[in-house]
């Protein structure tokens, strides 16, 4: 999955059937799971290596909080 461009103003959703990993992707792109394989990128910064840089330009609205 690529999105190269959302505008500052702008709202991205993620959309799919039961099971096809919308919350895996949400989970890894914040760093609260980390990939086996793969890279995930957030304005050109790695999710892993750089987590402080991209988890302060991204935000989530779950529609449950577990703990």
């Amino acid at each position: 999955m690529a999105l190269n461009k959302i505008n500052e103003g702008e709202f991205f959703g993620l959309l799919g059937p039961n099971g096809a990993g919308k919350t895996t992707n949400i989970n890894i792109l914040t760093g609260l799971v980390f990939r086996d394989k793969g890279s995930t990128e957030i304005f050109g910064k790695d999710t892993v290596n750089d987590f402080r840089f991209t988890r302060s330009k991204i935000g989530i609205a779950a529609q449950e909080f577990f703990c």
